[in-house]
This record gives C-alpha cells, sequence and structure tokens, in this order.
C-alpha cells in the first residue's frame, strides 16, 4: 500500500526480493533505506518477512529470505492475463508519453487498425498542452486524413485556445484532400505546410523532447495513397471508402521515445520551414 504516494515497507520487500535474493533482514533494511531513504526498525522489517512467510510469498534460506518460486509463477499467469486486458486500454492514454522521463527511455505499441491508432493519436492532441512542455508542437505525415474523419473533434480540442498556434505540420501529401485538410488546420489555427517526400516511412510527432513514431502496414499504406490519388473532387470523395480503409487489420506500430538532441533538431528543422512567407489557402 502507498502512503503520500511513497511505496509501502512490504510492497518495496518485494519489489527488492525480485531484483536480488536471498537477503537477510539486516540487508533488507539496508535495501529499503538505499531505495526510499526512508529508516525503519528491525522489528518492523521483521514482522513484516514473517507475514509474507505465512501467506506463502517468501520462502526462507538459513537467515535470509527470497520470493516463494510457486506464488512468483501463480501471479505471473495471473498478471499476464490482466496485462492483455489491460493494455487495450492503457495504450490509448496520452499519458503514456510520459513514461518516457529520461532521455533515452523507449516505449513501443502495437494497434491492429489504423482506427485504433488514431483513437490514440486524438487523445494525444487533447492532452497537448500538459505533453508539449511549453514548446512548439511538430507533426509530419504522408497523408492528412485527420479533418477528413475528426474536424469536429480537432476543432473542439484547439478552440479558443491560444496554444493551438503552437502546431507545425509538415504534409508529405500534395492531392486534392491533403490540401483541403491543410485549408480545414489553417483555418482553426494550425499551421500547415505542403513538404515532398515527408512522411514516407514514418509519421512524426514530437512533443516537448518526447519523439512520437507511427508505422503504417505497408499494404494499407498503399490503399490509403491510392484513395487520395484517385480523388480529385472534394465533394465526390467517399468517407465511407476511407472508413473501410481505416479498418483494415495489419501491422501498426507506435514508439516513443525521449531523446532531447533530436527533438530539438527536429523542432529547428520544422519551424526554419515555416520562417519565410506562410502559404496561402488553396481554393478547391
Amino acid at each position: 500500500m502507498r502512503r503520500n504516494g511513497r511505496i509501502g515497507l512490504k510492497e518495496n520487500i518485494i519489489q527488492i526480493l525480485s531484483k536480488d535474493f536471498p537477503l537477510s533482514i539486516k540487508q533488507l533494511i539496508t535495501k529499503h533505506y538505499k531505495t526510499t531513504n526512508i529508516k525503519v526498525s528491525y522489528q518492523a522489517v521483521h514482522k513484516e518477512t514473517q507475514n509474507l512467510l505465512t501467506s506463502g510469498v517468501l520462502v526462507r534460506e538459513g537467515n535470509s529470505y527470497l520470493l516463494n518460486a510457486k506464488w512468483i509463477k501463480e501471479s505471473s499467469e495471473f498478471f499476464s492475463e490482466t496485462e492483455k486486458t489491460y493494455a487495450r486500454t492503457k495504450r490509448l492514454h496520452p499519458n503514456i508519453i510520459t513514461k518516457v522521463q529520461n532521455d533515452g527511455d523507449f516505449f513501443n505499441i502495437e494497434f491492429s487498425t489504423i482506427n485504433e491508432l488514431d483513437e490514440f493519436f486524438v487523445s494525444v492532441m487533447d492532452a497537448f498542452e500538459e505533453l508539449a512542455q511549453g514548446k512548439e508542437i511538430i507533426m509530419h505525415y504522408r497523408h492528412n486524413w485527420y479533418p477528413l474523419l475528426y474536424a469536429k473533434k480537432e476543432g473542439e480540442i484547439l478552440e479558443n485556445d491560444p496554444d493551438k498556434r503552437k502546431f507545425y505540420c509538415l504534409c508529405g501529401g500534395n492531392t486534392v484532400l491533403d490540401n483541403w485538410s491543410g485549408d480545414y488546420e489553417r483555418s482553426i489555427g494550425m499551421n500547415v505546410k505542403y513538404k515532398k517526400d515527408i512522411g514516407q516511412k514514418w509519421d512524426i510527432q514530437v512533443y516537448g523532447d518526447a519523439i512520437v513514431q507511427f508505422h503504417l502496414d505497408p499494404q494499407v499504406l498503399e490503399r490509403i495513397d491510392a484513395f487520395f490519388e484517385k480523388n480529385k473532387k472534394f465533394l465526390e470523395y467517399s468517407p465511407k471508402e476511407l472508413l473501410s480503409i481505416m479498418a483494415l487489420t495489419g501491422k501498426f506500430s507506435v514508439m516513443i521515445y525521449r531523446n532531447e538532441l533530436l527533438a530539438g533538431q527536429l523542432r529547428k528543422e520544422t519551424l526554419a520551414e515555416f520562417s519565410s512567407q506562410k502559404p496561402k489557402s488553396r481554393a478547391i
């Protein structure tokens, strides 16, 4: 149990013994202090180890203690199933980005459809102020279908928010639909520009020092390319067909990592694209 945000003695004993074992009471006291900076008495640690022995979590080897192998097996089977269920919900939470706290930290999420991936993206946009750390948000993408499918949601997120000007987006597509989407996003305050060959392999977003890379299944990406290329008039495109492509199953990966140097370079290079006169909206 945690008190005031701190891990409890019992939980910390289990955590310590999961990495270093077997340990005596005195060794546990030393390790507990090193990990929590909290002093505990011999009696307190002895009492908790005896409780853990009785409940089958620990076993004893002479004067030392270690985790019970049977308890580990039973717990791992339970948490394996729990993790599968939990992952389906936690992966869509934008605060997953905060799990990469230090330079070099890395996290990977898998999705089975673009619809699932987009749910994650929209939830991240919903929390952009917290994630951006006061810096400009960078986005590079091959095609821009978000306004075609989520225009209302995108508008609601940015409505009456002065920070919406922090979005600097480079789109690698120059089709009718890409340009309509860019015009829409500029109309709600975002900075959007066409840049040839951007997002050919990865869509990239930068929030503070965290970088998010989206990798789309190649076969589904081919369908998306074909859809954008064939629709020459905005009013004649089929939202139903686009939605069916978004529902196609495949392998879609999102890599999240913290790299201060690379994030700064991506931000610098992208902002340089907007330092000249902003492009005029293109009539469709």
